[in-house]
């Protein structure tokens, strides 16, 4: 479907702000796996797909205040700062 990828985005939208309420590190996993799939139906190129790496990132770097995993870190870093190159271009 053509609007899947903006279904996806707000559905995570509204989902993650559900961890910041319940205070748990587990409920941030869907947002995350649904940001990813968005970015992924947003081809290289396309304005929306900034606005995709931006959300998914943040999204990223707060699993990483939970966790402190580096994973979550480095990816969500590299996502902001490619968002950061589309945007200054």
């Amino acid at each position: 479907h053509p609007d899947r990828a903006a279904a996806l985005t707000n559905l995570a939208d509204a989902l993650v702000i559900h961890p910041h309420i319940e205070e748990s590190d587990n409920t941030i996993n869907a947002p995350i796996s649904l940001y990813h799939e968005a970015l992924e139906l947003r081809p290289s190129g396309k304005p929306d797909r900034s606005l995709a790496q931006l959300k998914l990132g943040f999204a990223l770097l707060y699993r990483f205040q939970l966790r402190k995993n580096p994973a979550d870190l480095m990816e969500g870093q590299d996502l902001l700062n490619r968002a950061k190159r589309v945007c200054s271009d």
